[in-house]
């Protein structure tokens, strides 16, 4: 049983997809559902096997987005074997070390650190 964030585009649809191609059960999480069915539908398309593949809608910026997911995840599955956290960094420069508090409202940082 796999999750991956960011699974419908780039290093994450292609991890979702080296997965799912071994008979994994992966959910792909992201903010968008249409664009997360879209790459579900494009994978199926593209694979001769039946992919088990799954949509779980969340908001890595949003801290409620992403309990509302887990428990929605829980509810449909009994374990998780490997959570793939894929999501990207932006560079932030500071200037000094008031700025350093600035850091928590920059939503870089709370998709990357406060939701995973």
């Amino acid at each position: 049983m796999f999750l991956t964030s960011l699974g419908n585009s780039g290093i994450g649809y292609e991890i979702t997809l080296q997965l799912a191609s071994h008979h994994a059960r992966v959910y792909i999480a992201a903010r968008s559902r249409k664009r997360g069915e879209e790459a579900i539908a494009k994978l199926k398309a593209a694979s001769k096997l039946n992919l088990d593949l799954h949509f779980l809608e969340m908001d890595l910026q949003s801290l409620q987005s992403v309990k509302l997911a887990a428990a929605e995840f829980m509810k449909l599955e009994s374990r998780l074997d490997l959570l793939i956290n894929n999501a990207g960094v932006r560079a932030m420069f500071y200037v000094g070390k008031a700025d350093l508090t600035d850091m928590h409202d920059n939503s870089d940082y709370g998709c990357t650190i406060q939701a995973h």
